[in-house]
């Protein structure tokens, strides 16, 4: 592991985990109660993965939570709140996928993240670096009120999450 790497997954980790804490006040997928913060340092094996999973879905709420917005002035304060956690999720996502977390790996027996995320480390990093880009583009947008310009931004985190989950996610698992 690259020095470089070893810093972002720690520096990673500490975001995640301040997220999380935050996200016990702050819920802008559907409202519903969040869980107390995980320390995925705890984790291995499949427990790993379900937590990770389980973040990646409420970073999937986030964006569902901005691909809903209906164009109500009224609800910009919502829409922004959701593109920052969004921007601030996604810093977060290379900390979720440490070495030896995907198929293969001791314990894991269930997950959608393709070997090809731990081969090109540096363009899952990008592309996640791209998501956050994304969001802060949108929110940056959202603070415009342009309605135009906000399905704009929206559309740009749309075009980075599916970039990242053509190369790097694999298919549903039944």
């Amino acid at each position: 592991m690259t020095r470089e790497r070893g810093r972002n997954l720690i520096l990673g980790a500490a975001i995640g985990i301040a997220l999380a804490m935050l996200g016990l006040t702050i819920s802008p997928s559907n409202g519903e109660e969040t869980a107390p913060p995980v320390d995925p340092a705890t984790l291995s094996g499949q427990a790993l993965v379900d937590w990770r999973i389980g973040e990646m879905k409420r970073i999937g709420g986030m964006m569902g939570a901005i691909k809903r917005w209906d164009g109500n002035a009224a609800s910009l304060g919502d829409l922004a709140t959701a593109a920052e956690a969004l921007r601030a999720a996604a810093g977060t996502i290379p900390a979720m996928f440490p070495e030896n977390s995907g198929i293969g790996a001791e314990g894991v027996t269930k997950s959608r993240a393709l070997p090809v995320i731990w081969e090109k480390w540096e363009d899952f990093v990008q592309d996640t670096n791209d998501l956050e880009n994304a969001a802060a583009a949108s929110a940056a947008a959202i603070a415009t009120g342009d309605a135009e310009a906000i399905k704009a931004s929206v559309q740009g985190i749309i075009t980075a999450c599916q970039g990242c989950h053509e190369t790097f996610r694999g298919p549903e698992i039944q």
